[in-house]
């Protein structure tokens, strides 16, 4: 996800601190492309987006808290292939 999020923003010339930042790089594509909640939009829209965006934050705390890279220890979460596959076709 963090490759595919710095990828558009690269690709969109958006200034962006490369530090592993998830819900970062979200907020800048949501700013980039209007991706924000609004009465002028459809709730189902608006629905759509709050959704994405508590996927992204929920994948976010999980990298930031038990992934490999921050050193977790037994605390660290094993996410299933059923389960990554469950999120992942929804990034996509």
């Amino acid at each position: 996800m963090e490759e595919i999020f710095l990828y558009v923003l690269e690709n969109e010339k958006v200034n962006v601190k490369m530090n592993g930042d998830l819900t970062q790089y979200y907020g800048k594509i949501k700013e980039k492309y209007g991706l924000n909640q609004s009465s002028d939009i459809d709730n189902r829209i608006n629905s759509l987006f709050s959704g994405l965006e508590r996927i992204v934050r929920a994948i976010a705390e999980l990298r930031n808290k038990t992934s490999d890279s921050h050193g977790a220890g037994q605390k660290r979460y094993a996410i299933r292939e059923h389960e990554a596959r469950l999120v992942i076709p929804q990034l996509l």
